[in-house]
């Protein structure tokens, strides 16, 4: 005489993997390479320095008191204050990452795409996020295939 066992197993990683807790998780990411770019590595989104500042502008910054004249878009530090705007819910999965709009959008946007100053492409996602993002995304899929 002969059992035969079959068991059959219904995997769903849609209920276990909660996506609205990995795009904040990804957003902050951005957040992160977005302030480091500005202030430690002093390159933009696409792994490029800044193109350093004119004489003008550094004794322009160096006479107004800035503790750091010859830095691009570091006079006060505003422009690394971006942070995430809105966080993605169960419900609405978009989280979005702003700058301090309210004092230096313009300034910021002039970066950007180079309005009447050298582009400095400060704002977005960056080719060094890749790793961090996957080591997110990976972490929230382990935690979803525990449960």
């Amino acid at each position: 005489m002969s059992v035969t066992i079959t068991k059959k197993e219904v995997f769903k990683l849609n209920k276990n993997l909660r996506m609205h807790k990995v795009l904040n998780d990804i957003a902050d990411v951005f957040v992160k390479d977005i302030k480091n770019g500005i202030e430690n590595l002093s390159e933009d989104i696409n792994g490029v320095g800044f193109t350093p500042l004119s004489t003008f502008t550094k004794n322009y910054k160096n006479k107004k008191g800035y503790s750091y004249p010859s830095k691009p878009l570091y006079a006060e530090g505003k422009m690394k204050n971006v942070y995430v705007k809105q966080r993605a819910t169960q419900t609405k999965k978009e989280a979005i990452v702003a700058s301090n709009e309210r004092d230096r959008a313009g300034i910021g946007a002039k970066h950007q795409e180079g309005k009447d100053v050298p582009q400095r492409q400060w704002f977005g996602i960056s080719k060094r996020t890749n790793k961090p993002i996957t080591k997110v995304a990976r972490h929230h899929i382990k935690k979803a295939l525990m449960k």
